[in-house]
């Protein structure tokens, strides 16, 4: 046996070594799956720690910050991602402390009956077109209102702000994880009647 083929037969072994095919198993939308790619199984971990699945809180009227917090705390807190999803955690990123932003200052403006803390919170995620028509709605929660009208214009806010949050980086993490050949699979089961044949 020669060096040549001693070198030869480690870059074999090494190569298949490292495009071996890890998995976990995952539950997404409450169904058993799996988590494979031609990474270690810690990564794959990571990946999925980042996930839509995992990571996106609810964005609806009453709705708590915590739940924006708790998520940005898990985005930033995850270790061994790949910089693959380097641009969707940006996002999220962004997305979330947006989200946060709105509902902080949402929950402050509830206690004090005034909206200082609301707009002076979102103004840095509203575009310049937009602040001065967000402001005037907020402003409604400085005056008297009843619990239908606050929920209306709590509503109201909402929808507003929804429209100027940072875009949905979801499906930036799906191709995301499919260029590093990740991919999930699922078996989902329906509930329901069987049909025969």
């Amino acid at each position: 046996m020669t060096l040549k083929s001693l070198t030869l037969g480690a870059v074999v072994f090494l190569l298949s070594v490292s495009t071996q095919a890890s998995e976990i198993r995952v539950t997404l939308f409450g169904q058993p799956c799996t988590l494979q790619g031609p990474t270690p199984e810690a990564t794959l971990k990571a990946i999925h720690s980042v996930s839509p699945e995992q990571l996106y809180p609810t964005f609806e009227p009453g709705e708590k910050s915590v739940a924006a917090k708790s998520a940005l705390d898990k985005l930033h807190a995850a270790q061994n991602v790949p910089s693959g999803l380097d641009v969707y955690k940006d996002q999220l990123g962004k997305r979330l402390d947006a989200q946060f932003a709105f509902l902080s200052g949402l929950e402050e403006a509830e206690k004090t009956k005034r909206s200082d803390a609301l707009i002076g919170k979102t103004k840095i995620f509203l575009s310049e077109s937009r602040q001065k028509s967000f402001e005037t709605l907020a402003r409604k929660l400085d005056g008297p209102l009843n619990s239908t009208q606050r929920g209306e214009v709590v509503q109201q806010l909402f929808s507003s702000f929804t429209e100027s949050l940072p875009s949905d980086p979801e499906e930036e993490f799906h191709k995301a994880i499919h260029r590093m050949k990740v991919q999930y699979i699922c078996s989902f089961e329906e509930s329901g009647e069987e049909s025969g044949d």
